[in-house]
């Protein structure tokens, strides 16, 4: 059947409406896809600058971390882990006890400080439970006998003279170290120098220093 000239107008017509609703169909999903696709890449833009802010965080705490100062601490004795450990400056004995792995089933718990603060060169020794009974008695006789000549008239302590309780009131001296003192003493004769204290075990050179301005030989 041949179409009439009006006919054809309107097929023609009804083609171009088609075909511009087909174009501006497929023009909008491309530019949502491309909304999408921009939205998704700025997304992960922004995620990736603030992993990179992180990351740049982190490394700055490391960098914090590595300025810290660090002691060398030196552990002995009734200990599950003797040896020698880094620890960062202002730790204290329960510290360093912890790390080398507690203190063994016979330490004499009693007589140990665990709230003492550590110094670089620090030497400990954490003694058996048997130790307290001899530790006391020495104690009891140094004491008799040397009972009015721990100290210096300046109110310094006089390291040939001081009995272990009176040692023990320095800084960094415990009990186990002023025992020590007083049996060097009494072994090698008096000191000479003040800093002939080092030659005693565990006496560092941080050690001394931090008591060298409170004790004479004189």
């Amino acid at each position: 059947m041949e179409l009439t000239k009006k006919q054809k107008i309107v097929l023609i017509a009804i083609a171009v409406v088609i075909f511009t609703y087909i174009s501006v169909r497929e023009v909008m999903y491309l530019r949502s896809r491309t909304y999408i696709l921009t939205s998704q890449s700025d997304m992960n833009h922004s995620l990736e600058i603030e992993n990179n802010k992180n990351e740049d965080s982190f490394f700055n705490k490391e960098n914090e971390t590595s300025d810290s100062i660090y002691i060398m601490v030196h552990i002995e004795g009734e200990i599950n882990k003797p040896g020698v450990y880094e620890l960062a400056e202002g730790s204290r004995v329960v510290d360093v006890v912890n790390k080398a792995g507690g203190l063994t089933s016979s330490a004499n718990r009693r007589i140990i400080n665990k709230a003492q603060k550590l110094t670089d060169e620090m030497f400990i020794i954490i003694p058996h439970i048997d130790e307290e009974v001899q530790m006391s008695f020495t104690e009891r006789v140094d004491h008799t006998s040397s009972v009015g000549l721990s100290t210096s008239n300046n109110g310094m302590i006089n390291i040939n003279t001081a009995d272990v309780k009176t040692l023990e009131t320095l800084p960094g001296i415990g009990p186990v170290l002023a025992q020590r003192i007083v049996d060097y003493r009494n072994q090698k004769g008096e000191f000479s120098h003040t800093d002939d204290l080092m030659n005693v075990a565990g006496i560092g050179e941080g050690r001394y220093r931090d008591i060298s301005d409170q004790i004479t030989v004189r």
